[in-house]
């Protein structure tokens, strides 16, 4: 019987061991606050438009200058924020690498996928903050005439990214339904934030309407709610998961105190 599905391996750890993976679990459930915070203060921006310039797409470009000059500090947060929650995003990645490792207890052909998609996506992703941050530092007209193009390259490596993290999803999802060491319904939910991240890799095609990769429902909205809600599940449920092993854990060791 294989270690990784029972759960003996978890009890074999030390405590020290079991706590750093408690901690890198959670560290999901701690990145996703600040992922949220970033896009409360996005919306904030009003990117609809309303009192304030509509955010461009890809095809008016020329108009983000206005747009960024705007909400200067709000961008400048949102950058802020999302880097940070990418940063940790990886402390959980590397817990979530373990934990699907020890699942397939082989090969771990599912957890190198996932990590694989995860670090280009992150990579990716932090290209895309590095030139929108870039674009809220600009402080003369000649400067703020390469604020256009840094917002379409911003644009697409936030596309790309998104789409990268498919990948990411898949491999979660195969050890789920293949190993058995994870719930099947984080299988499916890695399936459908897959499906809503895809269109990451047509969304640079697109000058306007919902593959856009500025403004497009599907080309921008989606694959960054999705990514949020996975993490919210993920993190939960591997949290609550890792909890529960080490009480079994403690309970195994000392059986009269876990009665009392």
């Amino acid at each position: 019987m294989c270690p990784g599905r029972t759960g003996h391996s978890f009890v074999a750890m030390s405590p020290k061991t079991r706590q750093w993976e408690l901690m890198g679990a959670a560290s999901g459930l701690f990145a996703v606050l600040l992922f949220i915070a970033a896009f409360v203060i996005f919306l904030n921006t009003d990117p609809s438009g309303g009192n304030t310039p509509r955010l461009p797409n890809i095809g008016n470009a020329e108009a983000v200058p206005a747009f960024v000059g705007d909400h200067l500090n709000g961008i400048r947060a949102q950058v802020m924020l999302n880097a940070l929650g990418l940063v940790i995003f990886l402390g959980f990645l590397g817990t979530l690498f373990s934990m699907l490792r020890r699942a397939e207890g082989g090969g771990a052909r599912g957890a190198a996928i996932a990590s694989a998609g995860a670090l280009v996506g992150v990579a990716l992703t932090m290209v895309g903050l590095v030139l929108t941050g870039t674009a809220t530092m600009a402080t003369t007209l000649e400067q703020a005439e390469t604020v256009p193009t840094l917002f379409m390259a911003a644009s697409l490596a936030y596309a790309l990214g998104g789409g990268a993290f498919a990948v990411f999803y898949l491999g979660v999802a195969e050890v789920a339904f293949r190993a058995g060491g994870f719930p099947k319904w984080l299988g499916w939910a890695s399936l459908l934030a897959a499906a809503a991240s895809v269109f990451g890799f047509v969304a640079p095609y697109a000058q306007s309407g919902i593959f856009n990769p500025a403004t497009g429902a599907l080309g921008f909205y989606g694959h960054y709610v999705a990514f949020v809600v996975w993490l919210l599940l993920a993190g939960s449920s591997l949290t609550l998961a890792q909890r529960r092993r080490g009480k079994n854990a403690a309970a195994s060791i000392d059986p009269e105190g876990a009665a009392s």
